[in-house]
């Protein structure tokens, strides 16, 4: 956890205050004291204000603790420290992420003494209870997230990679104001360090870490928010996102149906912009200034149509709720409508990703007369952020004792290749124990993010040897997860994701059963286009329980297979389907002996060319509300969509997956395909109690000539049956890049225009299709099962609709029955007036 990585020069200016000579004695008994693990030792005693701590290991280098508000390091509130050459050290510290802290500006911490023998080294600090520095986390009543670590070796001239824990770390729920007292039954001594801390993915033992996370919610992680800075202003707002990790600028926000309440928080006491746009540039975007000014919150609601100074609204469709500033930062609160009914506003109505825009200056603005004077230069920028169903979510369910296993490679060898598939066998669980799956999170090793595309686990209903366990695969090409009997997923992660929760009350069963898999499969996803050579350990974390839970949760996909996908260029919007047959699950319903589940969740994933995603869900002919869309998708944002209530799924329901994609930048066909530069079109749809299926999907009947000698007509090319028949040939060894062969060799010599594009999207639209109905081996209908996509009444989403009032504003009716109230007013009122013109003539 405490990888240190620091210049050394910026410690010894930060720092050199807290350099003490050992030998400082405590005048007091510790009150309290606990094991962190057999190789840390904690002791601590408090008043009303302040805190001492004393920290034992078994180390001659450094110790840490840390404050979190997760069971990671990230956004954890740090203490190192040690003794070299004879003098103790100690260093405030913060983690904005799971790796190097950053030392504090503003030292809060007080050494007392250290020491150190042959084997062990002691650290006595002190701190107060409450902070104003927005890198400390206050010490309050109650349990929180305790993190321990120490290193091999001291700081010297520099902090290295050779100060990494390694697996000399850990994290434990406690309550350090209420006591644990005497836990260590009065032994000065401490046990031996258990090494076995982790799961090493080149053997078949395994080894388990135990930790403990607290507050989890229905779906994931509950963020409490505490007050950050000084001032008294309570933020009470439930969900909260990192803008920026280097300088902490952060949004917290919650909503209603109608209205969305947001405070953002940044390192100046100058104004700060939140804008809101579906590009990462200023042009187009709804953008808001804002700041503290003599000691008042002050927002002024702008657009901007360039990347430049924006211009302040005629109407202004905010309202401010609170704010603060101290020496470093600061915070202001609004609220505004999620629908204005205002062309210059963004609406914020739809379960949509947004680029969410920042920035701050120096100064406050005088007026709304904005200027280039109070551009913020550098400091600016922008993120996909999902604010209507986050990934936060705010009822709190009960503490649960987790533990983890990490699973992934060791050092593999990236080859210097565009697209490298790596699958690798790991074992996670044993014959005599069943574990319960609650949590999948990334572990991305540093300096590799932005190469490492997705990884998935898949469970093997198989026994695998301790030779199989060592080998590093190719997926697709040695190894293929289905092939050798890897044939369910079990999660995974993507870019921009946080992993995927099951519910409080649900978990993914593993080991103990023979039909609960020991094993499985994880495939690694590296997307390499600079083509360089490196080395990765990068995986995932799972999480997991050994209470059995009051469900067992699971997932399936819903898909287009991508060896039948293909999208012209050229192509402002082009769709792709992927059906799920109301007879699959059926009998996938049928099979589990279930007449309905509970969706909790939804993960959608294409590639670079995806703009929307929707999963449509229909029953007895007449389709209901979509069970989750995603209407501005985001390739670099890929979370999990969770409900805030789970969705009804039953025996003969059918789901429809739209996939939207652009391709104006493209000149040649993109093929479905594993590269990013290929599609995908796939829905995991989290559920519980589980279904005995994996996948209801769909495939394109392009192994049919008569199929394909229609589409070669419509677009105005020949194809014989000859070269078709050595198209297909090639295509049955290629299996993976089916499409990409079909499109190079069938379909290159379309010239494209928009109505070739539009014969396109009508011929596949209505196409015969093939099931792909599977349950791990089993395919539960026959794999050339043939079927038209049936068509039914479609479910008109209820639109907020915008209303001119007598000022020219506008006001806005959630409801269709608001509009026929209206208009039956109307034709009532119209009636009267008709009704006594008549009178009126007939009098005269």
């Amino acid at each position: 956890m405490f990888i240190i990585l620091v210049d050394m020069r910026r410690l010894v200016i930060a720092c050199v205050a807290s350099l003490v000579l050992t030998g400082s004695t405590l005048s007091h008994e510790w009150h309290n004291s606990k094991a962190l693990s057999p190789g840390f030792l904690l002791k601590w005693t408090h008043d009303s204000s302040t805190i001492e701590i004393e920290m034992t290991a078994k180390t001659r280098g450094w110790v840490g603790i840390g404050f979190g508000i997760g069971e990671t390091m990230a956004g954890a509130d740090l203490i190192i420290g040690g003794v070299r050459d004879g003098e103790s050290y100690v260093w405030d510290c913060y983690a904005r992420r799971n790796g190097a802290p950053t030392v504090d500006q503003e030292q809060n911490v007080e050494i007392i003494s250290g020491s150190e023998n042959a084997t062990h080294t002691t650290i006595k600090v002190k701190r107060s209870l409450a902070v104003n520095n927005v890198w400390d986390n206050s010490i309050a009543n109650g349990e929180m997230i305790i993190l321990w670590a120490f290193g091999g070796s001291d700081k010297d001239r520099e902090w290295r990679s050779v100060d990494y824990h390694r697996r000399n770390r850990g994290a434990v729920n406690m309550a350090l104001l209420g006591g644990q007292k005497d836990e260590m039954s009065g032994s000065s001594e401490i046990a031996e360090i258990q090494t076995s801390t982790t799961t090493q993915t080149t053997t078949s033992k395994i080894m388990h870490r135990e930790s403990t996370t607290t507050e989890k919610s229905s779906i994931n992680t509950v963020f409490s928010p505490k007050l950050i800075g000084s001032g008294d202003y309570e933020l009470g707002l439930p969900y909260r996102s990192v803008l920026e990790e280097d300088t902490r600028v952060t949004l917290f926000w919650d909503f209603d149906e109608t209205t969305i309440t947001m405070q953002i928080l940044a390192p100046s006491t100058g104004w700060i912009g939140l804008g809101f746009g579906r590009t990462a540039s200023m042009n187009g975007a709804d953008i808001l200034m804002m700041g503290m000014k003599g000691g008042q919150p002050y927002v002024f609601d702008c657009h901007s149509d360039r990347n430049g100074v924006p211009t302040v609204d005629e109407e202004q469709n905010v309202e401010i709720v609170g704010g603060w500033e101290n020496g470093t930062h600061t915070a202001v609160t609004i609220r505004r409508k999620r629908l204005t009914c205002n062309a210059n506003d963004m609406d914020l109505q739809k379960p949509a990703t947004y680029i969410i825009l920042w920035a701050y200056g120096k100064e406050d603005l005088e007026d709304d007369n904005i200027g280039f004077q109070d551009y913020h230069r550098r400091n600016r920028g922008g993120r996909s952020l999902r604010l209507i169903y986050p990934v936060e979510f705010r009822t709190a369910g009960k503490i649960r004792q987790e533990s983890y296993t990490d699973v992934g490679p060791d050092e593999f060898f990236v080859p210097a290749t565009e697209t490298y598939y790596l699958c690798k066998f790991i074992k996670v669980a044993e014959a005599n124990e069943t574990i319960y799956i609650t949590e999948i999170r990334p572990l991305l090793q540093k300096g590799n993010e932005k190469n490492v595309h997705h990884a998935t686990i898949y469970l093997c209903d198989v026994d695998v040897t301790e030779e199989q366990l060592e080998i590093d695969y190719k997926c697709y090409e040695q190894v293929h997860p289905f092939s050798v009997g890897c044939n369910k997923v079990l999660g995974g992660w993507a870019v921009g994701s946080s992993g995927i929760r099951f519910p409080e009350n649900s978990g993914f069963p593993l080991g103990g059963a023979t039909s609960h898999p020991q094993y499985v499969m994880i495939e690694m996803h590296y997307d390499n286009p600079e083509k360089r050579e490196f080395r990765d350990s990068s995986g995932l974390r799972l999480s997991f329980v050994r209470e059995p839970p009051q469900f067992l949760s699971s997932l399936f996909d819903v898909s287009q297979t991508i060896s039948t996908i293909w999208i012209p260029p050229g192509a402002t919007r082009y769709r792709v389907g992927g059906y799920c047959r109301d007879e699959c699950l059926s009998k996938g319903m049928e099979k589990s002996g279930l007449d309905e589940v509970k969706v909790f969740g939804v993960f959608f994933h294409s590639h670079l060319a995806g703009r929307a995603m929707r999963l449509r869900h229909y029953r007895n002919g007449t389709e209901l509300q979509a069970m989750a869309r995603d209407e501005y998708y985001d390739f670099n944002y890929q979370e999990a969509l969770y409900f805030e209530e789970p969705k009804i799924l039953k025996a003969g329901d059918s789901l429809t997956l739209e996939c939207d994609y652009a391709t104006e930048d493209r000149d040649k066909i993109t093929p479905g395909g594993l590269p990013t530069t290929s599609e995908m079109c796939l829905a995991f749809v989290m559920h519980y109690p589980p279904l005995d299926m994996s996948i209801c999907a769909s495939r394109a009947k392009i192994d049919d000539p008569k199929t394909v000698f229609e589409l070669a007509a419509g677009l105005g090319i020949t194809v014989n049956a000859t070269e078709l028949t050595n198209v297909y040939s090639e295509m049955r060894v290629n299996y993976w890049n089916e499409m990409e062969i079909f499109a190079r060799k069938i379909l290159s010599g379309v010239v494209w225009t928009d109505e070739k594009r539009k014969f396109a999207q009508d011929f596949t639209d209505n196409m015969t299709l093939y099931t792909s109905c599977i349950d791990k081996r089993d395919y539960m209908e026959n794999f050339f099962t043939e079927f038209v996509v049936p068509r039914g009444d479609d479910y008109v989403e209820k639109q907020p609709v915008c209303l001119a009032t007598e000022e020219g504003s506008g006001q806005h009716s959630d409801s269709t029955g608001d509009i026929m109230s209206s208009v039956a007013g109307v034709t009532a009122m119209l009636i009267l007036i008709l009704g006594v013109l008549k009178v009126v003539s007939r009098k005269s």
